[in-house]
């Protein structure tokens, strides 16, 4: 939990601190309203798990498979010989980490710590897409520009 408090405080944080203009509180804004949105679905899906009796809170052969890796790697002694023989062993070790900081081991944990993620994710989209539109705006006014004769 402490992970997610942080990464989630480093990327508001810094965005704040870097972002000053208006244009990007748009993107806070945006960030603020798919991670509630997100939350939300979070936990109606789990509500849903725990309806239907899935022991683990998964709901699928590929969450399965992450939550026995985490598993493993979380009350073993080696994490690192615990999981070698399972793939996407960095998203293992991010979920590892996660579980070892919260206040009590479940899987949804993980899943909001998957949150915090997509939110790192679409808040890098968003700056790439508008640097690129500002740098192509900056283009065609240059081009524009370069046609038309000063006056």
């Amino acid at each position: 939990m402490l992970v997610l408090i942080i990464l989630t405080a480093v990327l508001f944080f810094g965005l704040f601190y870097i972002l000053p203009r208006k244009p990007f509180k748009s993107l806070l804004w945006n960030l603020i309203i798919i991670g509630i949105w997100s939350v939300t679905w979070l936990l109606l899906f789990q509500y849903e798990l725990i309806l239907t009796g899935s022991t683990t809170g998964t709901y699928g052969s590929d969450a399965t498979y992450y939550y026995e890796a985490m598993h493993a790697g979380y009350f073993s002694n080696n994490p690192s010989q615990a999981i070698s023989a399972y793939y996407n062993q960095l998203y293992i070790w991010y979920g590892i980490i996660i579980l070892k900081t919260s206040p009590f081991f479940s899987i949804i944990w993980v899943k909001l710590g998957n949150i915090v993620l997509l939110l790192y994710v679409v808040s890098i989209m968003y700056l790439m897409l508008y640097r690129a539109v500002l740098m192509s705006i900056k283009n065609q006014a240059t081009c524009w520009s370069e046609i038309r004769p000063p006056g």
